[in-house]
């Protein structure tokens, strides 16, 4: 607590009268004789309860000398001052207070103001932005630079819920009371603050979102979707249940900081900002898909490269889907006959199968190594190629 001396102590003025303690400690401080005396030491300590100026503890101001009230067998108790560690009682010097008991100190004696108290704070910047939520109905943002609870006064009022952002703390030691502030009062030095004892803290949020939307598996037999916009895993609810093995397409990610731990949400929650998402030792992520072996199927591909090689080897010329034949002797004379007969039939095994070319009246098809005739009419007919052919053969060459 922070204290002003108005009226200094001198010890060497202090009287020395056993049984007048008030008169001795009013001597020192040159208050004797006052215009409205204290009638005993335990009618000045009555007057500074009066007041609101009795501390019934025992810290003493630092820099200060004070009237402190001690309990005695007297009915008029009795009364000394504390001088920065040093004590005097009538006189003599006290080094310390073992065996007296002391009910407090006062900031008046002897009808005049001793000391004046200061408000004390201390100021403190929070390394980064702190969430809170109001905690009462309503919740008050207090005027906190008094030495006296009492004394504060309301500046406004928020619904219980609110959320609020403190960027400072200041911590007044006459309340005994931190206070939370917004950026703006903290950077000017403004004492308007929330009580800390009527806000809820909220944690710390990182979002991260992922590089590309990626699937997850959940792992536990009953998986839950959490609602983790808090500072104790106790408090943590739980939304929604699912199976073991569900798939779940994750967008983002949350980092919270008071739970150290990361929860994983949707699209849809994580563009709104809503602290729903899986805690990441729950889920799994589901494994890429296997890339096919490029040695898979090689032989049956080679099988079919050679086969193609063989094709392109023993394939024939085709013409307008007809096969091109060694010409035949274009004679009728029958002497060329079993020449021609050679010449055509040669001529036919060598072509592609369900192939076809026209002679004399008849119109040949080649299967395999048959070959079938027919005889639609008396006509010449000449291939595409221009070649005549002419032959009596059979209607079948086996």
């Amino acid at each position: 607590m922070g204290c002003k001396q108005l009226i200094s102590f001198n010890p060497s003025n202090m009287g020395k009268d056993k049984g007048y303690c008030l008169r001795n400690v009013a001597k020192g401080y040159g208050i004797y004789p006052s215009p409205s005396p204290s009638s005993s030491a335990k009618n000045d300590m009555e007057r500074n309860a009066a007041m609101g100026t009795l501390h019934r503890d025992r810290n003493f101001p630092k820099g200060c000398a004070v009237p402190v009230y001690i309990d005695t067998a007297s009915p008029y108790e009795h009364i000394i001052v504390a001088d920065n560690g040093v004590y005097w009682s009538d006189g003599k010097r006290l080094t310390t207070l073992n065996g007296l008991s002391v009910i407090g100190w006062g900031e008046w004696c002897n009808g005049y103001r001793i000391v004046e108290n200061t408000v004390d704070l201390t100021w403190t910047k929070l390394k980064s932005p702190e969430r809170y939520q109001a905690a009462l109905q309503p919740t008050h943002l207090w005027d906190f630079n008094y030495t006296n609870v009492n004394d504060c006064k309301s500046i406004k009022e928020i619904d219980k819920g609110t959320e609020f952002v403190a960027f400072g703390k200041v911590y007044n030691a006459n309340l005994g009371s931190m206070y939370l502030l917004n950026e703006q009062d903290f950077s000017n030095k403004v004492t308007y603050g929330y009580n800390e004892c009527d806000m809820n803290r909220k944690p710390n949020l990182t979002w991260t979102k992922l590089d590309k939307q990626q699937t997850y598996l959940t792992a536990l037999e009953t998986t839950h979707l959490w609602d983790f916009d808090y500072t104790s895993m106790g408090d943590c609810k739980s939304v929604k249940d699912y199976k073991k093995g569900e798939e779940i397409n994750i967008y983002g990610t949350c980092y919270n900081e008071q739970l150290a731990s990361v929860y994983l949400l949707t699209e849809q929650d994580f563009n709104n900002r809503v602290t729903h998402g899986f805690n990441e030792c729950d889920m799994e992520k589901k494994p890429d898909p296997t890339p096919e072996d490029p040695t898979v199927g090689i032989l049956q591909k080679i099988i079919e490269f050679i086969q193609h090689i063989i094709d392109l080897i023993t394939k024939k010329d085709k013409i307008n889907g007809h096969f091109q034949l060694r010409p035949s002797i274009s004679s009728n004379s029958t002497r060329h006959g079993r020449r021609r007969s050679g010449v055509l039939k040669k001529g036919l095994r060598e072509g592609l199968e369900g192939g076809c070319y026209y002679r004399w009246r008849r119109r040949y098809w080649c299967f395999g190594r048959s070959v079938y005739c027919y005889q639609p009419s008396y006509r010449r007919c000449r291939r595409p190629s221009g070649i005549w052919l002419h032959h009596d053969c059979a209607e079948r060459w086996p």
